[in-house]
């Protein structure tokens, strides 16, 4: 079973290690040479934990598990998409100027972000 809550990085000033917890309960204590790697390995746990949590409350690890496959699902269909608009096949309109279509650009540009 998955810890219930959002989860968030905590940094103990006294010792210097960085916690994983909710608001009632540590999940880990990470201790590492560099700080900087261990913060920054601590949040993507904590990003992705809860990223997972939104899509799927009852089964994070199911939604973890099936990011892949929606990231290439959501490429596929979208190149598709506006394959078709712009085939003339149904139609003449620029599948740019649509509201859904600007948000998988920037769903898609957002996961690719480097």
């Amino acid at each position: 079973m998955i810890t219930k809550g959002e989860w968030k990085v905590e940094v103990d000033e006294y010792d210097g290690t960085i916690n994983i917890a909710t608001e009632t309960q540590n999940i880990a204590k990470m201790c590492f040479d560099d700080q900087h790697t261990l913060k920054a390995n601590a949040n993507l746990i904590v990003t992705a934990v809860n990223a997972c949590k939104k899509i799927n409350p009852d089964n994070p690890q199911a939604a973890a598990e099936s990011i892949e496959d929606m990231y290439e699902a959501l490429k596929t269909l979208l190149d598709l998409y506006v394959k078709l608009a712009l085939s003339g096949d149904a139609g003449f309109w620029n599948p740019e100027t649509e509201d859904e279509v600007k948000q998988a650009r920037q769903a898609l540009a957002k996961a690719d972000r480097k």
